[in-house]
């Protein structure tokens, strides 16, 4: 299982896929990409999440495994 997330009600969802980069492997949750955009999003739509499945030491083939569940 790729991160432990719980769906919440929300008219838009993104999910950013990626490597160790995208995960955020020493820096600040805060500071992902996945936070970012989401709150770039959330100033326009406040209730907009964006999930950071993310994982540290994948590669393309494990992240299109993601992609694909």
């Amino acid at each position: 299982m790729v991160g432990d997330y719980v769906l919440e009600e929300s008219p838009m969802r993104t999910v950013v896929l990626g490597d160790s980069l995208t995960y955020g492997v020493g820096i600040a949750a805060e500071d992902t990409d996945a936070a970012v955009l989401e709150r770039l999003v959330r100033d326009r739509t406040p209730r907009a999440r964006v999930y950071n499945l993310g994982v540290p030491g994948y590669q393309s083939d494990d992240i299109l495994g993601v992609a694909m569940k």
